[in-house]
This record gives C-alpha cells, sequence and structure tokens, in this order.
C-alpha cells in the first residue's frame, strides 16, 4: 500500500471514498483562480549593512566608512571559509578582527558588532559548541536591539539571529526549545509581538509591508518548509507528526485575537487537522475557508498545498481528469517556483 508523506494509512479510515469525493469537491473550487490575483512583493532584500551604511553616511568620515566596508568584506570572507569547512582560515580571519580592534562610529557600532557576533557564533556552531554559538546570538540579537533605536531597519536583523537560534537548537535536537522558539519567531514575525522590548515590537512595525512580508516569508519559508522536517529516529522527544501538528496549532492559537492574522490563523488551524490525522476534516476545511487559505502566507499555502498534492497520491485519485487539475498544479507550482509540485515530479519520473 503506497504511504504518504504522513504515513497515513487508508484502512484507519472507515469511509476512504468520501475522502476521495471531497477531494473532487476540492478541485471545483479551483474553477475561481483565474480571477485571483496573488499580492506581489516589489523588495528587493540586500545585506542589511549596507543600508546601515547608507543610513547614516552624512554622519561618517571617510575613514569611518573604509573601516566599516573592510572589516564587512572580513565577516563575509570569514563566513565562507567556515561554510567551505576552511575552519582554520575562518577563525583566523575572525582573531584578526578581533586584534583589530575596529574604531566604529557610535552611530553605527551596535550594527556592526551584532553583524560579526553572527559570525562569530557561525564558528561555535561549526565546532559543535551549541550553547557558546546560542549566547553569541543572543549577544548579537541584543545589539541589533541597540541599533535599531536609531536605525529601525535593523530591528529585521533580529528575526535572522533568533532563526539561526532555532537552527542551532534543532541541530542539538532540543526539538522541545526550538518548537517553542519557532512559534515565538514566526509571531513576532506576523505582529511584531516581542514582550521583552516593547521598543521593538513599535520600531518592527513601522518598516514598510514589504519588507515585513518579506521577513515573514523568509521565516516561514524556514521553519515550516526545512526545520519541521524531523527524521524519525529513537530517542527523539517529538515524531514528525507531533513536532508539526504542535508548531502549527501553537501558531493558530497565537494568531486568535490578531484580527490582521485572520486569513493566516485560519488557514493553519485548518493545516492543524491533518496533522491531528485527521484529513476529511483538514479537506472540508480547505473547501469551507478556501478564500483564507488563497490568502494566506505564502509558505503556509505552500505546506497545505504540498500536502494535498501527497494525500491525490495517497488516496490514487483520478485527479488528471478534472477539469480544474492544471490549475491546482499550475497554482501550487506558482508557491514553490524553485522546484515542480511533488505531483508533476512524479509524472515526469514516470514517463
Amino acid at each position: 500500500m503506497k504511504q504518504s508523506k504522513l504515513n497515513i494509512n487508508t484502512t484507519k479510515y472507515e469511509e476512504p471514498e468520501l475522502i476521495k469525493a471531497r477531494l473532487d469537491l476540492l478541485l471545483d473550487k479551483f474553477g475561481m483562480l483565474e480571477n485571483h490575483v496573488k499580492p506581489a512583493n516589489n523588495y528587493s532584500p540586500r545585506h542589511i549593512f549596507h543600508d546601515l551604511e547608507r543610513a547614516f553616511e552624512a554622519k561618517l568620515s571617510k575613514n569611518e566608512i573604509l573601516t566599516m566596508f573592510y572589516n564587512f568584506l572580513k565577516f563575509e570572507e570569514s563566513l565562507q571559509c567556515l561554510k567551505r569547512r576552511e575552519f582554520h582560515s575562518g577563525e583566523y580571519i575572525i582573531n584578526n578582527i578581533i586584534n583589530l580592534n575596529a574604531d566604529y562610529n557610535p552611530a553605527v557600532r551596535a550594527g556592526m558588532d551584532s553583524l560579526f557576533m553572527a559570525v562569530v557564533a557561525y564558528n561555535s556552531y561549526v565546532k559543535g559548541n551549541h550553547q557558546q554559538a546560542i549566547a553569541e546570538l543572543s549577544g548579537a540579537i541584543e545589539k541589533a536591539e541597540e541599533q535599531g533605536k536609531s536605525f529601525p531597519m535593523f530591528y529585521a536583523c533580529i528575526q535572522e539571529q533568533w532563526l539561526n537560534k532555532v537552527r542551532v537548537y534543532y541541530k542539538k535536537k532540543d526539538f522541545t526549545t526550538s518548537l517553542a522558539e519557532s512559534v515565538s519567531l514566526i509571531v513576532h514575525s506576523l505582529t511584531g509581538r516581542y514582550r521583552s522590548n516593547p521598543d521593538v515590537e513599535q520600531g518592527y512595525l513601522l518598516l514598510s509591508s514589504d519588507t515585513r512580508h518579506m521577513m515573514q516569508d523568509h521565516i516561514l519559508n524556514n521553519i515550516l518548509r526545512y526545520l519541521s522536517d524531523i527524521p524519525n529516529e529513537s530517542g527523539n522527544d517529538f515524531s514528525l507528526n507531533q513536532y508539526k501538528q504542535q508548531l502549527v496549532t501553537g501558531l493558530a492559537q497565537q494568531l486568535i485575537d490578531e484580527p490582521e492574522q485572520g486569513d493566516n490563523q485560519q488557514a493553519l488551524s485548518v493545516l492543524s487537522e491533518l496533522y491531528n490525522h485527521k484529513p476529511e476534516a483538514f479537506i472540508t476545511g480547505v473547501i469551507n475557508n478556501f478564500n483564507a487559505v488563497l490568502n494566506a502566507n505564502n509558505s503556509v499555502q505552500h505546506a497545505i498545498f504540498s500536502e494535498l498534492e501527497h494525500l491525490f497520491m495517497h488516496f490514487e485519485t483520478e485527479v488528471h481528469t478534472h477539469q480544474n487539475y492544471q490549475a491546482f498544479l499550475n497554482y501550487s507550482a506558482e508557491l514553490n517556483p524553485e522546484s515542480s509540485s511533488v505531483i508533476t515530479r512524479q509524472i515526469k519520473e514516470v514517463a
């Protein structure tokens, strides 16, 4: 018997034909997609260093700008060495930067220190010093909070280093902490909520909607698509489904009192039904909340559509005969343009 991504066994369900019928009803909804326009994100991401330098260039001397650029290039050089597993070279550059003890202009010092501490944390991470890396990332976040007071754009760096902390907890298999941190990080990205420092919440919400949407896509994409793929190994605190279920349910609960997040909240609630082993309720929820699903964050939609594809395959539904089948595939592919849909890939492999 074919197994889905979620290891759903059709023999568990008394009415697999009912599920197939609901999947067919779901495809009927895709006739609406011709009139559905996905909002465009016009933000062009670049390294925050360049924004920091440009924001304060009027206050900086030529030598201060050259100092910033020299050290930033060294940050990047060290990072690339570490990523290529050239550990001695990467650490050598880090030690040289420390010994230089650059005298940054006070206007940009906290931001430059934050960027450097993130590189130092990565060095600790690749050497397996996870607790040290977490402490260093916490330091980078504190410096980002400080820089954000005069340059709110830098508040976005908090999320990047927070995401790195989640990665470290995940790597050390502390799934309880990575789960709690993931929920808090996503809620902050979507709503600005940041209990430890109200200034961060207020400053982040002042950023342009394009900037915030870019960060939301980045955070949700990494956590929902990648970090929640827990290997089914003995000794794990969570199974794959348990982790995803608690992540999605926790997010949905946290967003209940956030009116602007209504579509994301509904879509996540629908997705949680599947991770609670209720595929019928999941499909019905997508049908009944179709507009909310289409208006949810792209990464939330991608998670839902990916699971729908697996259900189509698992229950061996003859979807290719449905008039809206291609519309479903096209929309699903748009959510993940770097790769074809699961169903499309399977068709190509068979061909």
